[in-house]
């Protein structure tokens, strides 16, 4: 093997590229583009499952497509690896975790929203310069 060969690449199992996707959705934050910088992290420098221009043309693709990079991109690598069904869990895996986040926190104001302690924290909000001071209270 020549010394400028490039790393031996490796295949990721099903539960692997699940365990990432989850990985990557819990603190992926910033949007789409400032995560395929982790995705490319780990998918080429850490994991060695994509070269270096096979994500480049996977973050191509994904920008292309309508929704976010990141969860395109993680479905892109999904679908090479394991077919429609690593796509389908590539996103759902990257997705599950703000989804879940949205849904905890819709339920903590569904159940919570109308305590009379809640509907004093917008009014302090705005005592400390917060809110929208254009709103005039009659």
């Amino acid at each position: 093997m020549p010394a400028d060969a490039p790393p031996p690449r490796s295949r990721p199992t099903l539960l692997e590229l699940v365990s990432a996707s989850l990985a990557l959705g819990a603190i992926g934050f910033g949007g789409g583009l400032s995560v395929l910088a982790a995705i490319r992290s780990m998918a080429v420098a850490r994991k060695a499952w994509l070269t270096e221009r096979e994500f480049s043309n996977t973050a191509t693709v994904a920008q292309i497509l309508p929704g976010g990079a990141a969860s395109d991109a993680l479905a892109c690598i999904g679908l090479r690896f394991h077919g429609v069904r690593g796509a389908l869990a590539a996103y759902a895996a990257f997705v599950a975790p703000g989804a879940i986040a949205v849904l905890a926190l819709a339920w903590v104001y569904v159940r919570f929203g109308g305590h009379p302690a809640c509907g004093r924290l917008p009014r302090r909000a705005e005592r400390r310069g917060g809110g929208d001071r254009r709103r005039h209270h009659p």
